[in-house]
């Protein structure tokens, strides 16, 4: 398979094998990464405006092809990434560099205050741009990009008004809930790094997903052949199968019994 980016994060090397158009959502581009020619992680490709260009992981890949979820979608965050997105990517730079707000551009609306991007850019295209990246921001009712009007708009309550200064920039935002926020990231980002523990410790990756809604939990993880290749398997499809076949041979014997 051929591999668009090697990329080294979270103490391993990775391999950018694939990055195609995804029509579920919205025309971004999937990525398909892989750790070690084994386990294989299907993703979203994003921009976040503080962190950087990153995969939004929710699937994984079995050997079969056949897609499982992950319970908690995780963050792969890596500037390697960023080469492979062509959205946003204007106003991403822009915003990363300082891009100054007055802060009188915060419109009071009873006990909150809003910011339109459409009329802050100038056009509808760029205002939906800064949403995305904003968006990224949310914060329960404390900051949040909402549309109203049908035009995306910034929202943050009174005591974010408050904490930002005059002329403020996205990264002034971001550090009145720089806990929240990069505790949050730790918490996407913990697959990664329980991965790497794994390796460290020459152990079998294990990651709980399902097949479905409606589906049990199963558990993505990975065979070691005898000739040192790696491939990614569904340890509960083969519980499911011993289970099934002890089933068949009491069917079986009660059969013979019978007769």
């Amino acid at each position: 398979m051929n591999v668009l980016k090697k990329i080294q994060k979270y103490g391993l090397n990775w391999d950018l094998v694939s990055v195609q158009e995804n029509k579920y959502y919205n025309m971004q581009k999937e990525g398909i990464l892989k750790q070690q020619f084994g386990i294989t992680f299907a993703g979203i490709l994003r921009l976040h405006p503080i962190y950087g260009p990153y995969m939004d992981v929710r699937s994984v890949i079995d050997k079969d092809k056949d897609r499982y979820s992950i319970l908690v979608p995780q963050y792969f965050f890596a500037e390697e990434l960023e080469e492979f997105i062509d959205k946003h990517l204007q106003w991403y730079h822009k915003l990363r560099d300082g891009y100054v707000f007055s802060k009188s551009a915060l419109k009071p609306q009873e006990d909150k205050y809003h910011m339109s991007f459409t009329v802050l850019t100038g056009s509808v295209s760029d205002g939906r741009s800064m949403a995305v990246l904003f968006h990224q921001l949310d914060y329960g009712k404390s900051v949040y990009v909402e549309n109203y009007r049908k035009r995306p708009f910034l929202f943050v309550d009174k005591n974010t008004y408050e904490q930002l200064p005059a002329k403020w920039t996205i990264h002034d935002l971001y550090n009145i809930y720089k806990e929240h926020y990069d505790e949050q990231k730790q918490f996407r980002e913990s697959l990664w790094h329980n991965i790497a523990k794994a390796r460290a410790e020459h152990k079998p990756v294990k990651i709980p997903v399902v097949y479905n809604n409606y589906s049990l939990i199963q558990t993505y993880s990975e065979r070691t052949t005898p000739y040192g290749v790696k491939f990614p398997i569904i340890l509960m499809d083969e519980e499911k199968q011993k289970r099934i076949d002890e089933i068949n041979r009491k069917y079986a014997k009660d059969s013979q019994r019978e007769r």
